[in-house]
């Protein structure tokens, strides 16, 4: 869960990168997805770019296939594609 001072910092980013227009809409969605990276990784986090191959719920949670790297052990999967 974030804490209070993760949305503080978030939002002042936003706002340095000009990504909110006046209707508070984005306006530059990659500069966003630029951001949330960049503070994701400040926090620790790894971003792997890989095509995902498989995916299989077994009883020790998920494995992640993945096209030339090491299938990935997950908690929780979220499916975000399309559009």
């Amino acid at each position: 869960m974030k804490s209070s001072s993760h949305y503080v910092e978030e939002l002042a980013l936003a706002d340095e990168s000009g990504v909110y227009d006046e209707t508070c809409g984005v306006s530059n969605p990659a500069a966003l997805i630029d951001a949330y990276v960049a503070m994701f990784l400040e926090c620790g986090g790894a971003v792997l770019k890989a095509g995902v191959t498989g995916l299989v719920l077994g009883d020790a949670g998920w494995r992640v296939g993945l096209d030339g790297a090491d299938d990935l052990p997950a908690d929780e999967v979220v499916i975000a594609a399309g559009a």
